[in-house]
């Protein structure tokens, strides 16, 4: 994140942050301050959302004179190249709202990971009643984190559309959609050829509608300075993320064991560590085995670089998969099987079920 800030403040940039880690130690707040003009602290309530509301109500209350406010948070990880043609771009006098990636998800609007407003936009009667409205939805409440997206994410979009303000995105989905559509054209007429080997498949003519996710690759090839964390970590729509690492360093100088040294100390770290479930069952018998899953080898000329190990013991996470399926919950208790990953072993690997491996942390 250091690197992000420096990155935001040599593009000219006052950068305010607003911190909700609870590990967060005195000497990061200080060389924090270093690239920060303040550093705001706060509790983990109403996610991103309320972390930007607290960020912009202090500039309100100091009366802050701003002439492009930019609002960005830490799930990416980058920027992979220089942050001032895109910025240029983001405040051109005539954009009152502008944002890196749109998405059709839950319905049309900006990705709020990068946002930026204009100065006649901030001083606006509609910004001002938008950011009183929005609510700091505890991380209890049930689907919080849908409702913060369809509030505020999807509806703060929706909200400064209806007011007739311009707005402009880099990496709009139609240009990406072109892309991939004329792509998936070309390969349609190849295969119509005289003795084409070429053979269509269903998913290529499905297109998802969350750019940063499915077509992350397409974007760096369009000049995106930012990979999703989560697509590196949770993977929630299992995009293939294999060749991460080459593409940005073929798109950039950015130095990629600043990712890893991050993603080892995340929970899930498959996209490191590639587990194969069919060899990972061949040693694993019971709950209380580990498998040594060596490192992705495509990240092998960084092992030195980012001081990670090559190789870490991973288990069957029992209690996910029982979690998962009721039903071989409900057989484990009646004392058919004496936990879940002997049910997966004679039935769920071969019925595809979901399983999960997580790290052994050893003390």
């Amino acid at each position: 994140m250091l690197y992000y800030l420096e990155q935001l403040k040599r593009c000219g940039y006052e950068v305010l942050l607003v911190s909700t880690s609870r590990a967060i130690s005195d000497a990061s707040v200080e060389a924090l301050s270093k690239v920060c003009h303040t550093v705001c602290l706060r509790e983990n309530v109403g996610y991103d959302f309320g972390s930007y509301k607290a960020g912009i109500e202090l500039l309100k209350q100091q009366e802050a004179q701003v002439s492009r406010l930019l609002v960005a948070n830490d799930s990416v990880f980058g920027p992979f190249n220089d942050l001032q043609p895109i910025l240029h771009e983001m405040e051109r006098e005539d954009i009152d709202l502008c944002g890196l990636t749109d998405s059709h998800d839950h319905g049309y609007h900006l990705q709020s990971y990068f946002i930026s407003y204009s100065t006649r936009l901030y001083e606006s009667a509609a910004f001002d009643d938008f950011w009183s409205s929005v609510d700091l939805i505890s991380n209890t409440t049930d689907n919080f984190k849908q409702k913060i997206v369809h509030n505020y994410e999807v509806g703060g979009s929706q909200h400064f559309l209806r007011t007739g303000c311009s707005y402009s995105v880099v990496f709009p989905y139609r240009d990406v959609l072109d892309r991939l559509f004329q792509r998936t054209l070309r390969k349609l007429e190849a295969s119509r050829l005289p003795n084409s080997d070429i053979v269509m498949h269903y998913g290529e003519l499905v297109y998802n509608l969350n750019a940063s996710h499915a077509y992350w690759d397409e974007l760096i090839d369009m000049g995106m300075p930012f990979i999703k964390r989560e697509l590196l970590t949770k993977n929630p729509t299992a995009t293939d993320v294999s060749t991460w690492s080459q593409k940005i360093e073929e798109s950039s100088p950015y130095d990629v064991s600043m990712i890893l040294e991050a993603l080892i100390n995340q929970d899930a770290i498959e996209n490191i560590y590639p587990i194969d479930i069919g060899q990972a069952l061949s040693v694993i018998q019971t709950p209380e085995d580990a498998v040594d899953v060596p490192l992705n080898p495509a990240l092998n000329k960084w092992i030195n670089m980012a001081s990670v190990p090559a190789a870490v013991p991973f288990r069957f996470d029992d209690q996910f998969y029982l979690n998962n399926y009721p039903d071989v919950a409900a057989v484990v208790q009646a004392g058919d099987y004496p936990y879940g990953l002997a049910h997966y072993r004679r039935y769920g690997f071969q019925e595809g079920r979901k399983c999960v491996f997580k790290r052994v942390v050893k003390n």
